[in-house]
C-alpha cells in the first residue's frame, strides 16, 4: 500500500530532525539537507492552509444557503 513515508508530505519530523539537528530519523534512509527540511515544513503548512481555506469557503457556502 502506498504511503507518504519518505516524501515531503511525511509529518513525522525525520526531515527536520535530520536537516536542522543532524539527528538520524527512525526511518530516514539518508541525511536530509536544510533545503529539504524547509521544503517539508513549507509543504505541510501549505496543505494545512489549503484545508483551512477550503473549510472556510464551505462554511461560507453553507451560511449563504441557510
Amino acid at each position: 500500500m502506498p504511503t507518504v513515508n519518505g516524501t515531503l508530505l511525511s509529518p513525522k519530523g525525520d526531515y527536520a530532525a535530520s536537516a536542522f539537528f543532524a539527528e538520524p530519523g527512525i526511518y530516514a534512509v539518508r541525511p536530509y539537507t536544510p533545503i529539504e527540511g524547509a521544503l517539508n515544513i513549507l509543504v505541510l503548512l501549505a496543505c494545512a492552509g489549503v484545508a483551512l481555506i477550503a473549510l472556510e469557503r464551505y462554511m461560507a457556502w453553507q451560511a449563504k444557503r441557510a
